[in-house]
């Protein structure tokens, strides 16, 4: 078995989670970038509410400035 002390890896994309609270609750539920409309779960209560999507011209710029998110391996670690 090869015990070779393994490279830390850097980010290679990501996602980009938005909390929207339960009217019912009032607690966070993440999603992860909904660009359309829709019906979410709370999984904290269960209920059912809509939400109201993401810009994606937003999630674009957020691509766009952090390389799809590889620019945002910390430069200590490089």
């Amino acid at each position: 078995m090869n015990r070779k002390a393994q490279e830390p890896v850097p980010p290679c994309g990501m996602h980009v989670l938005f909390e929207y609270e339960c009217p019912h609750c009032h607690r966070p539920t993440d999603v992860n970038a909904p660009s359309q409309p829709g019906i979410i779960r709370c999984v904290w209560c269960g209920n059912r509410f809509p939400i109201i999507p993401v810009d994606p011209y937003v999630m674009d710029y957020f691509r766009l400035m952090t390389c799809d998110g590889r620019a945002a391996a910390d430069p200590d670690y490089l």
